[in-house]
């Protein structure tokens, strides 16, 4: 029989974790946050100062580890937004040229290269994953596409990444 277990960890420790990887089931809904939600996202950050800030639970499917992956089971609105920020500060260190702190976002939180192959911190489910690697994950930056060639959810991605960037900047 499994076992359920419940415990407080901090975002950074499991964004980090050693040799895991967070994948987002195909039967999860598609990203859904709109700009409103990451304007209110960042805002609760940003308020927080130095006080411990909430962002609500993540629940893993540790035991359906394949490949290296840890199943999102509720969560993946937040860990996809976070990933997000995390994106937007990466690139505006980038572009500030503050290369090196813009490297170790990308490989703490993002994703690192290790010989000539990726491994994602955080791979959505199928009908985003291509779009988010290549426009989110990927580093350094490159122009998104058209709003006009993509779907609502990709462009909600592509919205909410230019809320963080715009508020950072």
């Amino acid at each position: 029989m499994d076992s359920f277990n419940a415990s407080d960890v901090a975002f950074r420790e499991i964004i980090k974790a050693p040799n895991t990887k967070y994948r987002i089931p195909r039967f999860q809904r598609s990203y859904a946050w709109t700009k409103d939600n990451a304007e209110d996202f960042l805002s609760d950050l940003e308020s927080g100062g130095e006080q411990t800030f909430f962002a609500g639970s993540v629940v893993l499917n540790v035991n359906e580890e394949s490949h290296g992956n840890v199943g999102i089971i509720d969560g993946q609105q937040r860990m996809i937004t976070s990933t997000l920020l995390l994106a937007a500060i990466r690139d505006l260190y980038h572009e500030n040229g503050i290369v090196k702190l813009a490297e170790e976002v990308q490989e703490d939180f993002i994703g690192s290269e290790r010989r000539g192959k990726w491994s994602w911190r955080i791979t959505p489910a199928d009908q985003l994953k291509e779009f988010f690697k290549e426009n989110i994950q990927n580093y350094p930056k490159k122009e998104f596409p058209s709003k006009r060639s993509l779907n609502a959810e990709k462009v909600r991605v592509m919205d909410n990444y230019h809320v963080f960037y715009e508020r950072l900047s």
